[in-house]
């Protein structure tokens, strides 16, 4: 049996990603691999290591970050649901100003329960195992969102104001 180096990379297609994500859920463990893109930033990162799991018992809910296939292009992503009807979901990357549009609830494969950056865990709304203290999190934590969206376009206007002025 061969052992394999802790640091040693596989770099997987969204379709075998998801082979391999099906058959870790079944056994009801979960799959830790490296975020590539900025789409979730600041929530994940490029580089973070996100854990997702199996779908969990309850509803997702909006706020709830999981890994889904985009329709229109099988591309694999992982993003915010933003809003819910029925067992449809709309998602959206926290650093993006558009939607993916509508996903129905059987394209998405797990949900987000870990993330970890530069070896230390970070908190994410949506990561609590309380399913009240979940639920308040989430409900304000898009508003929060575009609160730093906002202000992240402010503060992008006075820096170019700056540099024009030769500041």
């Amino acid at each position: 049996m061969e052992v394999i180096p802790e640091s040693a990379e596989l770099s997987l297609s969204g379709e075998n990603l998801l082979k391999l994500m099906k058959d870790v859920h079944l056994k009801g463990g979960s799959l830790r691999f490296t975020a590539k893109g900025y789409s979730m930033t600041p929530s994940i990162r490029h580089n973070d290591v996100i854990t997702v799991s199996p779908l969990p018992d309850r509803d997702l809910i909006r706020g709830d970050i999981v890994l889904f296939r985009k329709e229109k292009n099988s591309q694999i992503v992982v993003h915010r649901i933003i809003e819910k009807r029925s067992s449809n979901y709309l998602m959206r990357g926290d650093n993006s100003d558009e939607s993916d549009g509508w996903v129905t609830g059987n394209m998405i494969y797990g949900v987000v329960t870990g993330i970890e950056r530069n070896g230390r865990t970070k908190f994410c709304a949506g990561m609590v195992d309380n399913f009240f203290i979940h639920a308040i999190l989430l409900k304000f934590y898009p508003f929060i969102m575009n609160l730093r969206r906002k202000a992240v376009k402010i503060i992008k206007l006075f820096r170019n104001k700056k540099d024009l002025n030769g500041n």
